[in-house]
């Protein structure tokens, strides 16, 4: 189990398991709660919530998956302060892996020298915040780093600075005047200006290469927008052709219902008019026949009424006949009796 330390309430101190005492009264440093230390003789030394918390900071097994990095990386932070703090002797020692030369650089030591935590400042127009910052006068005499399992680009923090892993802090031993650390960057500063200047010649190869590229790039978009153009504005004409025709096959079909509308309309009339001449002639046929009926009824009435005229004159003759015979005598004529 690693041995994680607790910020001393009193001093303000960053105090390892091993170094506190029953007295002074300690917090975490991630939840900022009391704690207390347990100092048996089976168990390593180490710190404990004094109540049931969900700080994961003294647990047993710290792993990263539950946040173990953050742990290490936390306790590696406070106690680079504390051992800068307390005017510990620190060499920091560096091998470039390009030019393989080693240096070992000491630590400066000042009066006013202020030890800050996640210092914030501006470099190259870029809001930086180093994990560990010593300033003069509010300038940055050097920045440390820790480091877990991902590095600190190169380019983004001024020189000096170094970065150093976080369990080769944690296990740094306190009592130790002269300390002596590993520096894990790659390379010195002349390499790393070297390096610099190969990546912006790099850069500037490859972003000619990039600018090349996508000229021509967009010399084929532009031919491909050229020939989509091309094929749309060619399928825009036969869609309008197709249109025309289309609206020329229905004006068509328009113009020859139209005509058979009306065709049937003149045959309707037609039809109509056919109807309305027979009907005149067939009212003609009836009319004529009914005249002829009631001419053929005025014939016979009169033919009757003739009829009953000379019947009844023939009946007046003869009733005369008889009163003229009875009236006078007959005489005789040398033909006879008239």
């Amino acid at each position: 189990m690693p041995q994680f330390g607790a910020l001393c309430i009193r001093t303000q101190q960053y105090t390892m398991p091993t170094e506190a005492n029953k007295v002074d009264q300690y917090q975490c440093i991630d939840c900022k709660e009391e704690v207390f230390v347990k100092q048996g003789e089976q168990r390593v030394h180490h710190f404990c919530h004094y109540k049931s918390t969900n700080c994961l900071m003294y647990r047993y097994q710290p792993t990263i998956e539950g946040g173990g990095e953050t742990e290490y990386h936390l306790n590696a932070k406070y106690k680079m302060k504390s051992l800068i703090e307390t005017q510990h002797e620190i060499s920091i020692r560096s091998t470039c892996q390009l030019c393989k030369y080693t240096t070992t650089a000491i630590l400066p030591k000042f009066e006013n020298m202020k030890v800050v935590l996640e210092h914030s400042f501006i470099y190259r127009d870029q809001q930086v915040i180093a994990d560990l910052a010593c300033l003069f006068d509010e300038q940055i005499v050097f920045i440390i780093e820790i480091m877990y399992s991902h590095a600190t680009d190169e380019n983004k923090r001024p020189s000096p600075w170094f970065e150093l892993y976080s369990t080769e802090v944690i296990d740094t031993e306190s009592a130790s005047k002269k300390i002596q650390f590993t520096c894990r960057r790659r390379l010195c500063d002349e390499c790393t200006i070297l390096e610099q200047q190969r990546l912006k010649v790099e850069r500037e190869i490859r972003q000619k290469e990039y600018d090349a590229y996508m000229g021509e790039c967009r010399k084929k978009q532009e031919q491909e927008r050229i020939l989509k153009e091309e094929e749309q504005r060619i399928l825009r004409q036969q869609q309008e052709q197709e249109r025309i025709r289309k609206e020329e096959e229905q004006r068509i079909l328009r113009q020859q219902q139209e005509q058979e509308r009306i065709r049937k309309e003149e045959e309707q009339r037609m039809l109509r008019q056919q109807q309305e001449q027979e009907r005149i002639r067939k009212e003609e046929e009836q009319r004529i026949l009914r005249q002829q009926h009631q001419e053929e009824r005025a014939r016979l009435e009169s033919i009757e009424r003739i009829r009953k005229m000379k019947l009844k004159q023939n009946r007046i003759d003869i009733e005369r006949g008889l009163k003229k015979q009875s009236t006078q005598p007959i005489r005789k004529s040398i033909w006879g009796y008239k």
